[in-house]
């Protein structure tokens, strides 16, 4: 008897689950439904939304290009209105960047994000620069300080304004820039230490392998120092074999363009004997010098002793003026010629 009661007893407990468990099923089923209609309402509302903010921004516009006398203050209820109305959609705020190298791609990530699921807020340039800039900190932050105060133009051109954040902050940038340097690089006038300087400042920053950086070495030389290597049979592979090789060519060349100028420079008057002698004889008057002893001339003939009398003549020298006592040429001394010899 006791038996039979608590079957029955446990066939009722049984059943009485049975039907809480379909009325549960059928709370279950009502609620997935009631959630489809809500999400349903959801989808159409976004879309609703989505159209009334398209259509209020033209008409915001319309009145912006319409030049009121409330123009100049249009645009910033412009921006306030339509942040009001905006669908609200999930993202995170881009983490706050103050310069780091390695976080720009990811910084700059982060805002495009917003700037696609919000087309309608983000559609000018300049708001665009300007969400930028409002998550800027630090070294990054001091950067965009001056570009704000000068209202600088970049500021209402996103392209340009990225493409300089990116140069100045983004390593991947820098070092193409770098490398664009490097290759570029030409010794020109250039003395070769100088050649040297930058091209090992550059070389460090880009970190290229080593069996390049002596191409790249050579390609920059001046087509003497090439010329001069071409005389190698095998030119060294390794930049810094190749650079000792360089320098001491260098050094030979620019001893060899010294010795060049040695050679050509005018060089000092020499003593020369016979030019001296030449020289004396062209630079000294020539001075005739009276009649010495033992140059005596004979006696004259009786017709030039007439002639020079008739003419009044000096008996001694044949020159006018004067008489053989006072003649100038007659020589002196106590070895003088007597005068009988010239009458």
């Amino acid at each position: 008897m006791a038996e039979g009661f608590d079957l029955k007893a446990l066939a009722s407990v049984l059943e009485g689950m049975q039907r809480q468990l379909k009325d549960s099923m059928e709370d279950s089923k009502a609620l997935r439904e009631e959630l489809l209609r809500s999400r349903q309402e959801t989808q159409n509302l976004k879309q609703r939304m989505d159209n009334f903010v398209a259509s209020s921004t033209s008409l915001l516009q319309e009145s912006v290009a319409g030049g009121s006398s409330a123009a100049s203050s249009t645009p910033a209820v412009a921006t306030q209105v339509i942040h009001a109305i905006s669908p609200i959609i999930p993202l995170a705020a881009p983490e706050r960047f103050s310069g780091d190298p390695h976080k720009t791609q990811v910084f700059l990530t982060q805002c495009s994000l917003h700037f696609l699921c919000r087309p309608v807020v983000f559609s000018e340039n300049h708001s665009k620069v300007a969400f930028i800039l409002s998550y800027l900190s630090g070294d990054a932050a001091a950067w965009s300080m001056p570009l704000v105060t000068r209202n600088d133009p970049i500021l209402y051109d996103y392209e340009g304004f990225k493409t300089e954040f990116l140069r100045i902050f983004d390593r991947r940038a820098a070092a193409q820039a770098t490398d664009n340097e490097l290759l570029d690089l030409k010794q020109g006038n250039r003395d070769l230490i100088t050649y040297l300087a930058q091209f090992n400042k550059l070389i460090v920053e880009t970190g290229w392998p080593e069996e390049k950086r002596a191409a790249i070495f050579y390609r920059g030389l001046k087509d003497e120092l090439k010329d001069a290597l071409s005389q190698i049979p095998k030119r060294p592979t390794e930049v810094s074999e190749l650079i000792d090789l360089v320098l001491q060519m260098d050094h030979r060349l620019s001893e060899r363009r010294n010795e060049r100028r040695r050679d050509h420079r005018p060089l000092p008057p020499r003593f020369d004997r016979v030019s001296l002698e030449s020289s004396r004889v062209t630079e000294t008057p020539a001075v005739e010098e009276p009649m010495q002893i033992g140059s005596i001339r004979g006696p004259l003939s009786k017709e030039e002793k007439e002639k020079r009398r008739q003419g009044k003549l000096c008996l001694y020298c044949g020159n006018a003026g004067h008489f053989v006592k006072e003649c100038p040429k007659k020589p002196k001394g106590s070895f003088q010629l007597k005068d009988k010899l010239h009458q």
